[in-house]
């Protein structure tokens, strides 16, 4: 099974034909499995006859003669018992653990005997196996990817051929248990919203570089995966988003050889009958864009699909339009298991409740801005100012943070917005062959008051829009059918109030007694009552 795995792992495919002998784990279920999972042919070696494995054979004795018998604590000297003593017995030297010996092994084949010249080839194992790709074809659409699926049609099973499955820990298999979640749920939708200018777009780009990064070696083994891709979302001219525009872009981000064609043909029928009979081509609708949309996702294999500025969604007509456009959305990402993140503003807050099932198979992400009532977020926000000053090509680093205020107010506490305005004054600064950045460089690029008090109006009323209100909660409740609970009143909520405490006391000094017995506390005795 390494060998299997070593064959995926460097070159991404199986031989066609794989020669065994009669050992029995050649026999066994689940190599048979591996095997006909991947369409390759099993021929078992005949007893008894070596010239079948006579290439096999002579690599094996090629790495002893090589390898093997250099290393230290070999077991040649055993050949001759009487020559063993203490000092050279191959137990008291045994050093290499199977870890160890298999990267060795690795670095000989790889890295010597596959670029050494061969004999009988007259040319490297290496070269030679590179000429018969480049004569006969990559034949990259027979790539076999090193996932988890292929990681596990190679691990053994057990002795029995059987394993015991245990509720709420999966099966156990040599000590570990494996289990799979048949029905997978979570949100398909992701909503990421925050004010203008506070690094969404930064963030989206960081998201695809990670994940270009931990999908690398699946892209290297097969050249038509695409785990993840991303647009923008155009704004609309007309008034109204522009879907079809839309699903044309998905198309060229997710690299569709065919997409013009795509686009200028849709749906085909035949009109008429016998000789008359006429082929009729329409344009593309939304439907065939939207069904070469899915098609081109699943044969990509795409994980995530990212929109940017994607509260362009909400320029539509009417709000039944919008519903089905983002139940589609929706649709999509569930039929072709990928997730969807759309990144905007706070008006995609219209977008994220227009259905209940869009409400279920969705996920809300906040982005906010940094709060200048918030001590850390002050201090983050000095930390920002001090990260863009060192690395800004200057012979002096300006001193931003004591102007953290000024940067605050006219960028409402956004990075984006103070990067976009450090770099037009960093600009200005190396036109003039500055030493550093002053306050002169800075005020003609900085913000108006009149776009600050737009853009600040803006995030506040979408921060206020993620509010969730008491009387909102008990219309939740009544509608369920839940008590509703009685916002307490001004005197109630002060826990320290005088009125409030005596309440409470004479709440709790209340007790049953018997009809006639006096309560010690209701005659004032030695005249009139103390006030303390």
């Amino acid at each position: 099974m390494m060998v299997m795995r070593e064959c995926v792992r460097r070159h991404g495919r199986l031989p066609d034909t794989i020669v065994v002998d009669g050992a029995k784990e050649f026999m066994s279920v689940y190599f048979e499995r591996l095997l006909a999972a991947y369409s390759c042919t099993k021929k078992t070696r005949p007893a008894a006859k070596p010239r079948f494995g006579s290439v096999c054979e002579r690599l094996f004795g090629t790495a002893n003669t090589m390898l093997i018998h250099n290393l230290q604590g070999n077991t040649q000297i055993n050949k001759n018992p009487r020559a063993v003593t203490k000092s050279v017995n191959p137990r008291n030297l045994a050093i290499w653990t199977l870890g160890s010996l298999y990267q060795n092994l690795c670095d000989w084949a790889y890295g010597f005997y596959d670029n050494k010249e061969h004999p009988a080839l007259g040319q490297s194992p290496r070269a030679a196996f590179t000429d018969g790709l480049l004569q006969t074809g990559l034949r990259s659409h027979k790539l076999i990817p090193y996932d988890e699926t292929f990681r596990i049609l190679t691990l053994p099973t057990t002795a029995k051929g059987t394993a015991k499955v245990i509720p709420n820990q999966g099966v156990k298999i040599n000590h570990i248990y494996y289990w799979h979640n048949s029905n997978p749920g979570g949100a398909s939708l992701i909503f990421l919203f925050g004010p203008t200018g506070v690094g969404k777009t930064t963030l989206l780009h960081q998201v695809v570089k990670v994940l270009i990064e931990q999908n690398s070696r699946a892209m290297q083994l097969d050249c038509g995966h695409i785990p993840v891709a991303h647009v923008e979302a155009r704004a609309p001219e007309s008034g109204s988003f522009d879907w079809k525009d839309y699903y044309k872009s998905v198309l060229i981000a997710l690299a569709d050889p065919f997409v013009d064609y795509k686009l200028r043909t849709g749906s085909s029928r035949i009109e008429g009958s016998g000789s008359s009979q006429r082929l009729i081509k329409s344009k593309a609708n939304l439907s065939d864009l939207r069904e070469d949309v899915a098609a081109i996702i699943q044969q990509r294999r795409l994980i995530v699909f990212l929109v940017d500025e994607a509260q362009r969604f909400t320029k539509m007509a009417s709000g039944r339009r919008q519903q089905d456009q983002m139940d589609a959305i929706q649709s999509m990402a569930s039929f072709t298991s990928t997730r969807y993140g759309l990144f905007g503003t706070y008006e995609l807050l219209q977008l994220r409740n227009l259905s209940g099932q869009l409400s279920r198979r969705s996920l809300d992400i906040h982005f906010p801005r940094y709060q200048a009532d918030c001590l850390q977020d002050v201090k983050d926000f000095k930390r920002v100012l001090k990260s863009f000053a060192c690395q800004m090509p200057l012979l002096e680093v300006p001193d931003l943070e004591q102007h953290w205020e000024y940067f605050y107010e006219r960028s409402i506490g956004c990075v984006g917005i103070v990067k976009d305005w450090l770099t037009q004054a960093l600009r200005k600064a190396l036109a003039q062959s500055a030493s550093t950045l002053s306050l002169a460089h800075l005020t003609p690029y900085a913000p108006s008051v009149s776009k600050c008090m737009q853009m600040a109006t803006e995030a506040i009323e979408g921060e206020k829009a993620l509010l969730q209100s008491e009387s909102e909660l008990s219309r939740l409740r009544q509608k369920l059918g839940l008590t509703v609970q009685e916002p307490p009143t001004a005197t109630e909520a002060l826990p320290n109030s005088p009125t409030c405490s005596t309440a409470n006391k004479k709440h709790n000094k209340t007790k049953k007694r018997r009809p006639g017995e006096r309560n010690p506390q209701r005659d004032v005795i030695g005249g009139a009552p103390s006030v303390s």
